[in-house]
């Protein structure tokens, strides 16, 4: 990978009322970047994002499309104002991996938007017909907080672990009896906190399958494009170059889990420098000073 800066793009549970609108303010780059996705929505994004109601902003299928918006407006603000980063990779945790193929070029921002709302509605959908939950496990391993999940799956009562955010800190998900025991396995394992999350479903577990499968067709024909720099899976933490690796990154995105140590070890090893966080919120800056810190790091939302 040629040198550059790293791009990353947060997914749901970055989001604040009041994101973004200090770059809607400024930028006429980040108002256009809203008003894109106003008109591809048919809804007014840009008011749920800076006045709310936060219950509504909560909801995935408002949330997604959301944070999306708000996360490319952030980058466009800045590119607008002291030019653009020169790209050598990018990624991002779930939902951001859509923000990022917006950045390298290879999905259109409206195409973009599209595909997130679907994914939301779906995700909703599928949370509502198949209801779970999640909880952040700090303080064991990944094969202790696995070996909690195995346990405390019984049949389809399943929990997994979800997202590998970084090292001691990995997300379950999962049914909401098996999230208890699972819960109380990592308990039993020494985990220093095991903390519930706010959010509405169990994302990246079984409990997502109706939403991948409905989400396969709108990705097989979607417009998709060759990346202008790699973009790093969240399933392998590998580099995708290729057309055919994003479509098929993307169609099992929903159900795997987010492997975000991983992608940011690949991320460090190409020497991509600065990272540059280009969501609401400091989550993913955080993340990385946990798994590499001496890594520099760049906040938009600032």
């Amino acid at each position: 990978m040629s040198a550059g800066a790293a791009l990353l793009f947060p997914g749901q549970g970055a989001q604040a009322v009041g994101m973004g609108r200090v770059a809607y303010e400024r930028s006429r780059a980040a108002r256009a970047v809203f008003a894109q996705a106003e008109d591809t929505l048919g809804y007014p994004l840009s008011r749920l994002c800076f006045e709310g109601p936060p219950h509504e902003l909560q909801q995935t299928r408002w949330q997604q499309p959301a944070i999306l918006s708000c996360s490319l407006a952030l980058l466009a603000a800045h590119d607008e104002r002291v030019g653009p980063f020169q790209l050598g990779c990018v990624t991002g945790h779930s939902l951001g991996f859509y923000s990022a193929l917006v950045a390298a070029g290879s999905l259109p921002l409206d195409v973009a938007v599209r595909l997130v709302a679907l994914r939301a509605e779906l995700m909703q959908r599928a949370a509502e017909e198949r209801p779970g939950g999640m909880a952040a496990v700090l303080g064991l391993d990944d094969a202790a907080v696995e070996a909690a999940c195995a346990a405390a799956t019984q049949g389809d009562d399943v929990v997994v672990a979800a997202n590998y955010n970084s090292p001691g800190q990995v997300v379950i998900s999962g049914a909401c009896g098996a999230l208890a025991r699972a819960i109380d396995e990592a308990r039993k394992r020494g985990a220093r906190k095991v903390v519930p999350l706010p959010v509405g479903g169990a994302f990246h577990s079984p409990l997502m399958r109706s939403a991948a499968e409905a989400m396969a067709s709108a990705l097989d024909a979607a417009a998709i494009g060759a990346p202008a720099c790699p973009v790093i899976a969240n399933a392998t933490g590998q580099p995708l170059r290729t057309v055919a690796e994003i479509r098929e990154e993307l169609r099992g995105q929903i159900l795997a889990p987010v492997c975000w140590t991983a992608a940011m070890r690949s991320m460090v090893a190409t020497g991509a420098a600065p990272f540059v966080d280009c969501g609401p919120g400091a989550t993913l800056a955080s993340l990385l000073k946990r798994i590499a810190p001496q890594a520099s790091v760049i906040r938009l939302d600032e």
